[in-house]
């Protein structure tokens, strides 16, 4: 199936910015990370994209409060210590 990131083009586009320096962001078109450049996801990466989708705070995190889960003690999945936004309980932050 075509990429959903890329949209079948196998390439992503990345800013760096530097906010705590004088320097100007850096644009570069890299390989897209979920079909590693060629256009299409196996069924494997269009699960894992699903699941990452679903994971991740979209909220904006209002409270500014988050919960910390350390190394293989939360059960959303994430096994890697990562902390969650407590408005809406999604993924803020991984390690």
């Amino acid at each position: 199936m075509e990429c959903l990131v890329c949209k079948g083009g196998g390439k992503q586009h990345l800013t760096v910015k530097y906010p705590f320096e004088d320097k100007p962001d850096e644009t570069h078109d890299i390989d897209c990370v979920w079909c590693h450049g060629a256009g299409e996801m196996t069924e494997k990466e269009y699960q894992q994209y699903l699941w990452d989708k679903a994971a991740w705070c979209e909220c904006g995190n209002p409270s500014q409060e988050f919960i910390f889960f350390d190394d293989g003690t939360c059960e959303c999945g994430c096994y890697k210590h990562h902390y969650h936004c407590k408005d809406c309980m999604k993924i803020t932050q991984i390690g």
